[in-house]
C-alpha cells in the first residue's frame, strides 16, 4: 500500500489532469470535436448501403432525335457512327448559340447527349442536324443557375429555394410521388456519385425522373477522410469518373453538386476549383458546384465556387439571413443533413417535425437558402421516412412555389407581431407582391405604405393541409384578426 504521505501529491496531480483534460475539450473548435467523435467509432465503409441502386437497371433516357415531336428543353441522345468516347462535339443553334460535349460509349454505340435550350436547327460538328419543333414541356425548367443570391431554373427565370430530401433507395418513383409529389420536396440528396462509373443509369435516372417532375436533383461526390470516401482512398479512377460526369450526365438539365463533406479535412481551394475547371472544358453546359466549409464558421474551402455553403447545427432564422450576407452575392446552401433522429442520438443536432417546419420557413423567409432534410427513426438507414407532418412541408412548397420570385428581399417592417408571439418575418418584390410568415399568432398588423393599393391576399394556416383564405386590403395599415391562434402565411400582390 502507498503511505499516506503519497496520497494528497498523487490525488493533486490527478485532479490536475482532469482539469487540463476538460479545458482542452471545451476549448477545441466544433472540427476538433467532431474529429475526436470520429475516433471513438468503429471504420466502416458506406458502400453496402448503396448496393440495392447501384446493381438496379434504369431505363430512363434522353429523347430520339427520331421521334416526330421534339420538344426544346428536353435532352437528347445522337448517335455519332466514325467517333470514339470521349472526343468533343460542337453543337451550333441557327441563332449562333452553342454548346461543346463529348462523346461516350452506350451500349456499343457512340454517341452524345444536349439539351437544346431554343426551337429551330441545331447542327453537329460531324454534319448532321436536328430540327427542336415543339415547345418546352411545363415540367421542363432547365439548368439550376443564379441570379444575384437566388437559386433560378434557367428556361423559366424562376427563383426557387431548394430543399432536398435524403433519398437512396432503387424504387425511384415511389420517391417522387411521396417525396416530390406528396411532400412537396424540390428532389433528392444523393451523397455517392463517386460511385457514377458502377451504374451511371442509377444517377441518370434520378436526374431525368425528378426533372420530368419539375424537380432538382443534389449531389456530393465524396465524402470524409476518415470513412475513405476521398479521391486520394476511394478505389476509383478519378479522372475516369470526371470524364464520364462530364459526357453522360453534365449535359442533362437539372442538377447541383456539392463536392462532398467534411472537406476540410483532406480538400484544398485549388482542388476543388480544378475538378470546376475540368468539367466546365469538357461541357459547357454548366451547373452550380460548392464546397461544404469549417463546422459552424464562415470560411470556406473557396470562395470560387458558384454558391456559398455553410455547417450549422440548428439554424434561426438571423442566422440563415448572415448565411446570405457571407456569401457575397451567391445562392446559399446550408449544406449540413437536418435530421428528426431517435432523442439519444445527438440531441444538439437533432431535428423534430416543428423544427423542420420552422426551418423551412426560416430559410426561404430569409431570402432563399437551400437545405438537406431526412427523417430517419433508424439512424442506421441513409435514406428519409416520410415526414409526420407531411401535410403542413406540402403547405410550405404550395405557398412558396405561388409567392417566391427572384426580386424578393427581407423586408420586416411590412409586419407587426404582438409582443406576446414569437417574431413574423416578410419579403417584398418591387412594390406589387410580398410573403409575410407570423409563426404563431392570432392577429396581426401589416403596414403596406410602400405597396401599390388595392392589395389581394390569401391566408394559410401553415399547420394544416393548404387551404386559402380570400382577403382584400384597401387601407395601408391593415389589422387580420385570424379565425384561431396558428402560424399564419400572407401571400399579398397588388390588384
Amino acid at each position: 500500500m502507498l503511505k499516506t504521505r503519497y496520497w494528497k501529491p498523487l490525488t493533486a496531480f490527478l485532479i490536475g489532469l482532469l482539469a487540463v483534460l476538460i479545458a482542452t475539450y471545451l476549448l477545441a473548435t466544433p472540427s476538433q470535436k467532431d474529429t475526436a467523435q470520429k475516433a471513438q467509432q468503429p471504420v466502416s465503409t458506406d458502400q453496402p448501403l448503396f448496393s440495392a441502386t447501384l446493381q438496379t437497371s434504369y431505363d430512363s433516357h434522353c429523347l430520339s432525335p427520331t421521334q416526330a415531336d421534339r420538344p426544346v428543353w428536353e435532352c437528347y441522345q445522337i448517335p455519332t457512327p466514325g467517333l470514339f468516347a470521349h472526343q468533343a462535339v460542337q453543337v451550333r443553334h441557327d441563332s449562333g448559340k452553342q454548346y461543346k460535349v463529348l462523346t461516350f460509349e452506350d451500349q456499343n454505340q457512340t454517341v452524345f447527349r444536349f439539351t437544346p435550350t431554343q426551337k429551330g436547327t441545331w447542327t453537329f460538328s460531324n454534319g448532321d442536324q436536328i430540327d427542336i419543333n415543339r415547345d418546352r414541356p411545363a415540367y421542363a425548367k432547365g439548368f439550376v443557375t443564379a441570379k444575384g443570391n437566388k437559386w433560378i431554373r434557367s428556361a423559366t427565370d424562376e427563383a426557387f429555394v431548394p430543399q432536398f430530401v435524403m433519398y437512396d433507395k432503387p424504387d425511384l418513383d415511389a420517391g417522387l410521388n411521396e417525396f416530390v409529389d406528396g411532400h412537396g420536396f424540390t428532389g433528392f440528396h444523393v451523397i455517392n456519385l463517386r460511385d457514377f462509373l458502377k451504374n451511371p443509369s442509377y444517377f441518370e435516372a434520378v436526374v431525368l425522373k425528378t426533372y420530368r417532375r419539375g424537380g432538382t436533383t443534389h449531389f456530393w461526390i465524396w465524402g470524409d477522410d476518415y470513412r475513405k470516401l476521398t479521391p486520394s482512398t476511394y478505389d476509383v479512377d478519378v479522372d475516369l469518373l470526371y470524364t464520364e460526369i462530364a459526357a453522360r450526365l453534365a449535359p442533362l438539365p437539372g442538377w447541383s453538386l456539392g463536392y462532398g463533406f467534411d472537406l476540410f479535412e483532406w480538400s484544398s481551394a485549388k482542388e476543388i476549383e480544378n475538378f470546376r475547371a475540368q468539367l466546365r472544358r469538357n461541357c459547357s453546359y454548366h451547373h452550380l458546384i460548392g464546397g461544404r466549409g469549417h463546422k459552424s464558421q464562415y470560411r470556406e474551402i473557396s470562395s470560387k465556387l458558384d454558391y456559398a455553403a455553410w455547417e450549422w447545427l440548428k439554424p434561426s432564422y438571423t442566422d440563415y439571413r448572415e448565411h446570405i450576407e457571407q456569401a457575397n452575392g451567391r445562392p446559399t446552401f446550408s449544406e449540413d443533413r437536418f435530421r428528426i433522429w431517435p432523442s439519444k442520438n445527438r440531441p444538439n443536432r437533432a431535428y423534430d417535425p416543428e423544427l423542420t417546419l420552422q426551418g423551412l420557413w426560416n430559410s426561404a423567409m430569409a431570402g432563399g437558402v437551400a437545405n438537406i432534410w431526412g427523417h430517419q427513426p433508424n439512424k442506421k438507414q441513409q435514406f428519409s421516412a416520410p415526414y409526420l407532418n407531411k401535410a403542413t412541408i406540402k403547405t410550405y412548397s404550395t405557398v412558396i412555389n405561388q409567392s417566391f420570385t427572384a426580386d424578393m428581399e427581407p423586408d420586416n417592417s411590412l409586419i407587426t407581431s404582438s409582443p406576446k408571439d414569437p417574431p413574423a418575418y416578410c419579403l417584398k418584390g418591387g412594390g406589387k407582391q410580398a410573403l409575410c410568415y407570423a409563426p404563431q399568432t392570432s392577429s396581426l398588423q401589416l403596414n403596406l405604405e410602400s405597396m401599390e393599393l388595392p392589395i389581394e391576399a390569401i391566408a394559410v394556416d401553415i399547420r394544416k393541409a393548404y387551404e386559402a383564405i380570400e382577403l382584400s386590403i384597401l387601407d395601408p395599415a391593415f389589422s387580420w384578426q385570424a379565425p384561431y391562434e396558428s402560424g399564419w402565411a400572407i401571400m399579398l400582390h397588388t390588384r
